[in-house]
């Protein structure tokens, strides 16, 4: 009956005589035709407007789309004579879409590339890094600290942990920049944290003109409920940047409470430092990857310029707020406010990680299982384990760690992930399978895959904690100190 001149153009249509007296078949392909006309008769027979998506195949071959709203047209009677319709072309906005979902794809692909790049990478790098820590801490637990090889020994140390350290870094930042990093909730005891982060960091302070205080202010619940983690690491990160850049006075770590509800609190975060200081130029640059405040060729302190922009990623998707104050030669104060939910459970049953937990403790009666493929990484395990009087089974594949396992009962077990012919997940639920029939000593999981979703993978499995390559001696004293506690109690029980 008639169009306006823009769909005449769309349709190109030259004149209003080309349409007035056509059908949709005369104009349109056949099925196109067929959709239009369905469309048109359930808006006359239910006289109520219809808007729906039609793809319309010109007379030039192109074939377009449309959002079209259709009413029913009405004559002076009110009787339904036939259609009006408004249609939009979004030929265009198809294509985006399409280009959108395919360059997203892409986008996917590339993010799991770059993500198992780095579980390879930080594999690759924990491997020898384990042999060469791990060799060097058994060494220096047999020397004289006095010694010249003692003293060189440590700086070699000292130096595989800070290449350590810059493996931690690289990989945090590239997962919180794909956020692939995942925050966990267990109770913990803010108070307690700050005792062992305290414990940690006097090596950073002995010998130098430094003194470290931490406080925790009464008003601090006794249990919180948040990641503990990654808690631990945004004040040791701050506070190892404090102590890095004060060259003599004090670093404070205090932490206060502000509550804001009964089941939630806020709890402020401050390390102040009596340290260099920032330029105010660059105050608010510093939270920037890879910035420093010394450039690169005038520099007197060591690091990546990781570790602030970790903190600020960390502390924002922990839904909180990080500030900054300072002085040029006078000093630097960094404010954490983290919003936390307060538990109601006592603190009776909290681990304490004090340095009363990784302290050596001898375990004479204790016959342990390494399962580990690799001769160093054996060797390793082995000599560390030996200095606390464990008996030690090593077993190089899956296939024999379940002959050992079967044939032995062990207080405590080790397990690699990446065995030669199954691997460390496979054997652990294998184990599983026996949990009626003899009891099941703890599975500690030993790695070099460090990612959230490994951990999982690992939990998933059945095992009970994760210890992670390089294999510090503190973190494995602890591990035993944990878990060789609970099975020689169960042992106990038993008889």
């Amino acid at each position: 009956m008639g169009a306006n001149s823009s769909w005449m153009e769309l349709t190109n249509l030259k004149s209003i005589d080309e349409v007035i007296g056509k059908t949709d078949q005369e104009l349109f392909g056949i099925e196109e035709a067929r959709i239009l006309r369905e469309n048109d008769m359930k808006v006359m027979q239910t006289g109520k407007t219809l808007t729906s998506e039609e793809k319309v195949l010109l007379p030039n071959g192109e074939t377009r789309t449309y959002i079209a709203a259709k009413m029913p047209l009405r004559n002076s009677e009110d009787k339904i004579i036939g259609v009006v319709g408004n249609s939009l072309d979004i030929t265009r906005m198809k294509q985006i879409e399409k280009e959108l979902h395919e360059s997203k794809i892409k986008a996917e692909v590339a993010s799991q590339a770059k993500s198992d790049f780095l579980a390879t990478m930080s594999h690759e790098l924990r491997t020898p890094l384990n042999g060469i820590l791990g060799m060097i801490q058994i060494i220096l637990h047999t020397l004289d600290s006095s010694t010249e090889l003692h003293e060189n020994l440590t700086t070699i140390e000292n130096t595989g942990k800070n290449l350590l350290a810059l493996v931690n870094d690289i990989l945090d930042f590239s997962k919180l920049e794909a956020d692939k990093i995942e925050l966990t909730k267990e109770p913990f005891s803010l108070s307690k944290l700050l005792y062992e982060i305290d414990f940690s960091l006097q090596n950073l302070v002995a010998g130098r003109p430094i003194e470290l205080i931490t406080r925790s202010e009464r008003n601090v619940p006794n249990i919180t409920i948040a990641d503990k983690r990654r808690i631990r690491q945004i004040i040791i990160n701050l506070a190892s940047n404090a102590i890095k850049f004060t060259l003599n006075g004090t670093v404070e770590i205090v932490i206060s409470s502000k509550p804001l509800s009964s089941k939630e609190t806020n709890i402020e975060i401050t390390i102040e430092d009596t340290g260099i200081g920032i330029p105010h130029n660059l105050i608010d640059k510093i939270f920037d990857r890879f910035t420093q405040v010394e450039s690169n060729y005038n520099r007197r302190f060591e690091g990546t310029g990781l570790g602030l922009a970790i903190t600020k990623k960390l502390v924002e998707k922990m839904n909180g707020i990080i500030s900054v104050k300072s002085k040029l030669n006078e000093g630097s104060c960094f404010k954490v406010s983290l919003p936390l939910e307060i538990s109601t459970r006592s603190d009776d049953h909290i681990q304490d990680l004090s340095s009363t937990n990784t302290q050596r403790i001898m375990y004479f009666n204790a016959r342990i299982l390494v399962v580990e493929d690799n001769p160093l990484n054996q060797k390793v395990v082995h000599s560390m384990l030996s200095t606390t009087g464990c008996t030690v089974d090593i077993a190089e594949t899956g296939e024999k760690a379940m002959e050992l396992f079967k044939l032995n009962e062990y207080n405590l077990i080790f397990m690699d992930l990446s065995l030669p012919d199954m691997d460390g997940l496979k054997v652990t639920r294998k184990i599983l399978e026996f949990r009626n029939i003899k009891r099941i000593a703890p599975i500690i999981a030993l790695t070099a895959h460090v990612f959230e979703e490994d951990r999982k993978n690992c939990f998933k499995a059945g095992m009970n904690d994760v210890l992670t390559k390089p294999i510090l001696r503190d973190e494995l004293y602890h591990c035993l100190n944990t878990w060789l506690n609970e099975s020689t109690m169960l042992n106990s029980a038993d008889a």
